[in-house]
């Protein structure tokens, strides 16, 4: 239909087809897909695409939700594994961003320090809040004086900042430390943990985990 301010009736009914040629530059075409059994939509010369008439815009990285059958399809490049669509407002596209857990590390019985490991690299263009998580905990005691202390690192503001947690002592399975800290970190540095031991185990033990959650 081009003519502009043509009535149409309420109800229009579509056959199934296959695909027709895209629309032209400056036009839309829209028809009722008979395999698939959903309404295609092409734009601007732009390949056709399930749209469920769930959104009347679409913008890069955007997802949209079919109204019937409840199927996912997106506009432009998807996000990197265990990346969620981010809102950023009205008036602007969503983007994909990390969400929930984008990093975690676990260390077993261990009996020496551990330098300084990337548990997440932020990625380009994902500076944002996350919470770095460590629990430490005593797996074999001994009876020396030795203990072990976590610590985490982040840069923030081009600034490699860190926090050390409690110390815990080797003498008693029941011993534990832990970390949970809200922190901003910049884009393309990496998010650390390691530990520290005052003295040397004799026998002792311990096992380290750390995980990063994406606030945003």
């Amino acid at each position: 239909m081009s003519n502009v301010g043509a009535q149409i009736p309420t109800d229009l009914t579509f056959t199934g087809e296959g695909a027709p040629p895209a629309s032209l530059a400056g036009s839309g075409r829209v028809y009722f897909d008979s395999t698939a059994n959903v309404f295609e939509v092409s734009r601007n010369n732009g390949p056709f695409g399930f749209q469920g008439f769930a959104a009347t815009t679409l913008a890069q990285n955007q997802v949209v939700l079919g109204q019937t059958n409840g199927d996912l399809a997106t506009v432009g490049s998807l996000g990197a594994t265990g990346q969620c669509l981010s809102s950023n407002g009205s008036g602007g596209p969503p983007s994909w961003a990390g969400c929930g857990d984008v990093g975690n590390a676990d260390q077993t019985n261990i009996a020496t320090a551990i330098s300084n490991t990337t548990v997440f690299a932020v990625p380009v263009g994902s500076a944002g809040r996350y919470v770095i998580n460590v629990s430490l905990t005593i797996t074999t005691f001994d009876t020396s004086l030795a203990t072990v202390t976590p610590a985490i690192g982040w840069t923030n503001q081009g600034i490699s900042r860190t926090v050390s947690g409690t110390a815990a002592a080797f003498s008693s399975t029941a011993n534990s430390s832990f970390l949970s800290v809200p922190v901003y970190a910049d884009a393309s540095t990496n998010i650390t943990y390691s530990t520290s031991l005052h003295l040397s185990p004799l026998t002792g033990t311990y096992s380290i985990h750390a995980w990063v959650v994406r606030q945003e």
